[in-house]
């Protein structure tokens, strides 16, 4: 990367401290061309915050460089795109990616989406890329655009996450609390702490899951991890049926400490991905 003529003025991570604070905000790039050492500066900003920065490098030398860096750190937060058509082409291939993927409204039904295979209107593909470079892009964890015999689309890398994941992940957090906060804001008496005040507050979660099964990032579907909470088979169950679970620990059972603080019982939420399908394998038997 290069430094452009601001290169002296606000760096991009203190951009974003002073901003956080002002306004709410989750997808974060920048039309500055950055040196290594200010991405690694917002990267450290953005992993410590509810973020997600996307950020273009300019040669295919950096799939293997900063992007892989970034993916070693398991910094899934921070989003690579390699574009290789030049610097400003790359600034546009990166605002045509930030809004395809932050376009899902996860109030809608089958809404969620991948990049994977995208078309981004308006550009080019990449043509200077090798099939190294491809593959090296799939153990970075970066994004490409590229043609597919003339067909162009994104090629979207799992190796540090996939958008998608990151994005809803972080969607289905707010709504849990956006809906909890509202559950709390607007009963108009008191929420008892009994079961039946904590109830409440289960089923306004329960809503959020169903939101998220309409919309398509949640489905119903085995649970492969070892790892409960309440009744195993009970969550099984739910998991397998509706794709989530809801369980809080028994009002009895919680401290008098955190009754007097009026908090309420330890509250655990489960979901299974609906998951995505990128590619697939065919086999064909003809017979004369």
């Amino acid at each position: 990367n290069v430094d452009g003529a601001d290169a002296t003025g606000e760096t991009l991570s203190e951009a974003i401290s002073r901003t956080l604070g002002k306004v709410a905000y989750t997808g974060v790039m920048c039309s500055k061309y950055m040196a290594d050492t200010e991405i690694t500066a917002a990267n450290t900003v953005v992993v410590a915050n509810d973020l997600i920065f996307v950020n273009v490098w300019y040669s295919a030398e950096d799939i293997l460089g900063a992007c892989k860096t970034i993916k070693d750190g398991s910094n899934t937060k921070t989003r690579c795109l390699v574009y290789t058509n030049g610097f400003e082409e790359a600034k546009l291939m990166m605002a045509a990616y930030v809004g395809r993927a932050f376009s899902a409204n996860f109030n809608g039904t089958n809404v969620s989406q991948t990049m994977d295979l995208k078309t981004l209107v308006g550009i080019n593909p990449d043509l200077n890329l090798s099939q190294t470079d491809y593959t090296n892009a799939e153990t970075a964890g970066c994004d490409l655009y590229i043609s597919y015999e003339g067909d162009p689309a994104v090629v979207s890398n799992g190796a540090n996450e996939y958008f998608d994941v990151v994005y809803e992940n972080m969607a289905l957090k707010f709504s849990a609390q956006i809906a909890l906060y509202n559950a709390l804001k607007t009963t108009g008496t008191k929420i008892p702490q009994t079961e039946a005040g904590v109830t409440l507050l289960k089923n306004a979660l329960g809503l959020v899951f169903q939101q998220f099964v309409r919309n398509g990032v949640v489905a119903p579907g085995q649970w492969n991890s070892s790892q409960t909470f309440g009744d195993p088979e009970t969550f099984r169950s739910n998991i397998a049926n509706q794709g989530w679970y809801v369980y809080s620990i028994p009002v009895a059972q919680q401290s008098q400490a955190d009754r007097e603080a009026r908090v309420a019982p330890y509250i655990q939420g489960a979901c299974k991905r609906a998951g995505a399908i990128h590619e697939c394998d065919v086999l064909i038997f003809v017979e004369e």
